[in-house]
């Protein structure tokens, strides 16, 4: 069972993984939350501002990110299994309708002095059931919608698809994307995404994107990759 698994892996890793890395900065942002918002004292303003702001900035990204998959991966499914489609999308309605919950928590509780603690509770009570939801989410992408891709596509036209994705987001924003995408990677994926960019990306994006990179990454991390990219 352990070896057929891990040769699973292998042959998952020899394919251009559409959901793998961007999940991998989702993920870190989920667990991140969820600490942030478990440890926050709710009757304290300045820990309810910071763990309030971490659930916005991540509901942001989630929010984006489903609208990156509506618009680009969707029409690319709708070749591959009307089933699978119909299974994907209303995974994405369950997250935004659970997210509309979570807002409505955090809402109350940046209005109102009274009962933080209790709201608080309950906020952190329904992140931990929505990211355990999310969480199931996004392996089914990365496995059976991964798979149906993989049938379908070959590994130019899906690199091709992520490359319009990404052309569509503001340099400005993508920065930020590459702020919670590049240290949840690993040395191959950084190197691949920026091997990407600096191929087909204007001059002036390429250096912005090398900027973060070695702020994020450190000077051992920012070092290796640039290894690999000379």
């Amino acid at each position: 069972m352990a070896a057929r698994g891990l040769g699973h892996v292998e042959s998952m890793q020899s394919r251009f993984d559409l959901y793998g890395p961007v999940h991998k900065g989702l993920r870190a942002r989920l667990f991140d939350l969820g600490v942030e918002l478990d440890r926050c004292d709710f009757n304290a303003p300045v820990e309810v501002t910071v763990a309030l702001g971490a659930y916005r900035r991540t509901a942001s990204f989630l929010r984006e990110h489903h609208e990156h998959e509506d618009h680009f991966v969707d029409p690319a499914l709708q070749q591959c299994s009307s089933d699978l489609r119909e299974a994907v999308a209303p995974q994405h309605v369950l997250a935004e309708k659970a997210l509309a919950e979570l807002d409505v928590l955090v809402a109350t509780i940046a209005r109102t002095q009274d009962g933080r603690r209790s709201a608080g509770a309950r906020l952190c009570a329904r992140y931990r059931q929505f990211l355990g939801d999310y969480l199931q989410h996004m392996n089914h992408e990365e496995t059976a919608v991964t798979a149906a891709l993989w049938a379908k596509y070959t590994d130019a036209e899906l690199t091709g698809l992520r490359a319009r994705l990404q052309d569509s987001i503001p340099i400005s924003r993508f920065i930020e994307w590459l702020e919670i995408l590049l240290p949840a990677m690993n040395i191959d994926e950084r190197t691949a995404m920026l091997q990407a960019l600096k191929a087909n990306a204007p001059e002036p994006t390429f250096t912005a994107v090398t900027g973060v990179a070695s702020r994020v990454l450190g000077t051992a991390g920012w070092d290796a990759v640039r290894e690999q990219l000379a």
